[in-house]
């Protein structure tokens, strides 16, 4: 499954994401929990701006043009041009199902 995802620059501690991409359909900001494995439905996210700022252990949920689900969760960003050494995002990921209550952890990776 493809997804091409953007992102830029927020600061130390937070990144924007962008669904200008032309295979992402959506994206949603998932703050009321912080692991990806709790998502029940991804698509009950308010998913009506094509741009995010996302804090540490937020989840954006993207959905691409076939349907499927990516969700990504901030673990690390960190910025030059806000004192850090380097810049450098660090995230899990999962593949999502469309719609259904897990009854398996999502296969996390990192």
């Amino acid at each position: 499954q493809r997804f091409e995802t953007k992102w830029s620059t927020a600061g130390s501690g937070s990144i924007h994401v962008y669904s200008d991409s032309t295979d992402i359909e959506h994206l949603a900001l998932v703050t009321d929990i912080t692991q990806i494995s709790e998502i029940t439905d991804p698509s009950a996210y308010d998913s009506s701006s094509r741009s995010r700022k996302v804090l540490l252990n937020e989840i954006v949920i993207w959905k691409n043009g076939s349907g499927r689900y990516l969700a990504t969760r901030l673990v690390e960003a960190t910025s030059r041009s806000h004192g850090d050494e380097s810049d450098q995002v660090r995230i899990e990921y999962a593949m999502l199902p469309p719609s259904r209550v897990f009854e398996d952890r999502p296969e996390k990776k990192e």
